[in-house]
């Protein structure tokens, strides 16, 4: 990805991680200002990015980011599951009845990943940095090593172990959302 994209990228999707700060911190100001630190972010990074991923990178990015707000100032919000809502994507045109349950199921499988994800930064942070780095940002192996200051080997050791905690945490309820 060229950096000439950039301003292309953020015009499309500004709005939308602006939208996701704002369900998180109330202040627009503060909202925006996490906004403006998370496209820096990407730019500094948007050759690791995947195109299919910018917008969930843009996304886990900037909740990070106003989860770290939070911990720093100890304030506390709510999140407005609601207007989180108007991010879903939309569905091709379906049967109504199955259209309604591809959305639930989309939104079941988007707050389970968010969940997965916070779960797994709690539980070793050094998983969770290794699985962003690779499978969100799909960075290559090698580069996460390096990056990490660790052999490959030790980084596919802990890939795996991550990959097995989180099969053993929620493949159960990921399997139970899929069936539905």
């Amino acid at each position: 990805m060229k950096r000439e994209e950039f301003d292309s990228i953020y015009r499309e999707y500004a709005e939308i991680i602006l939208k996701i700060a704002r369900t998180y911190i109330k202040d627009i100001h503060v909202a925006s200002d996490l906004t403006q630190i998370a496209f820096l972010r990407f730019y500094h990074h948007m050759e690791h990015v995947e195109e299919a991923k910018i917008l969930s990178w843009l996304a886990i990015t900037v909740k990070r980011l106003c989860l770290t707000y939070f911990e720093q100032d100890e304030k506390v919000t709510t999140v407005d599951w609601e207007e989180l809502d108007s991010y879903s994507v939309d569905l091709p045109d379906n049967n109504p009845e199955e259209e309604i349950l591809e959305k639930e199921r989309t939104d079941e499988i988007v707050v389970l990943n968010q969940e997965i994800f916070e779960a797994l930064y709690e539980k070793n942070t050094r998983w969770y940095e290794a699985v962003t780095l690779v499978y969100v940002l799909g960075k290559p192996q090698k580069e996460v090593a390096k990056e990490m200051e660790i052999t490959l080997g030790v980084l596919e050791s802990i890939l795996y172990r991550a990959k097995e905690w989180i099969k053993k945490n929620y493949s159960e309820r990921y399997g139970m959302i899929m069936i539905k």
